[in-house]
């Protein structure tokens, strides 16, 4: 049954509706909601979109700055996101490593000055 769904959605025949709404307008969004006015989806953006950005949209849809990215088999996004791993991996060394130095033993004033004498 799974697979036949899957391959319902996979020939293109499952299209879903978005819609964007701004976050101010969560009180009439949620109106909608309790009428059963909704139409499929509502995504409330949040904050101000410069407006290189296009508008919202679905990953799927390829619209906007970022449409050859959206319709890509997804490598893009997991090259950044081994990049990403990647950045985060050495931040994490460098802070280990200067904990651990930060920790290590120092000899003492005594102990230096008992190490010059001899």
């Amino acid at each position: 049954m799974i697979v036949k769904a899957l391959n319902f959605a996979a020939e293109g025949k499952v299209k879903a509706i978005i819609e964007t709404q701004p976050l101010e307008s969560i009180n009439d969004v949620f109106e909608r909601l309790k009428a059963g006015k909704v139409n499929g989806r509502v995504v409330l953006t949040i904050g101000v979109q410069a407006p290189w950005v296009g508008r919202p949209h679905h990953p799927h849809e390829g619209a906007g700055v970022g449409g050859a990215i959206a319709k890509s088999g997804g490598a893009f996004f997991f090259i950044w996101t081994l990049l990403a791993l990647g950045v985060t991996a050495l931040f994490s060394v460098i802070l280990a490593g200067r904990g651990l130095w930060e920790h290590l033993p120092r000899p003492t004033a005594a102990q230096h000055k008992q190490g010059a004498s001899a």
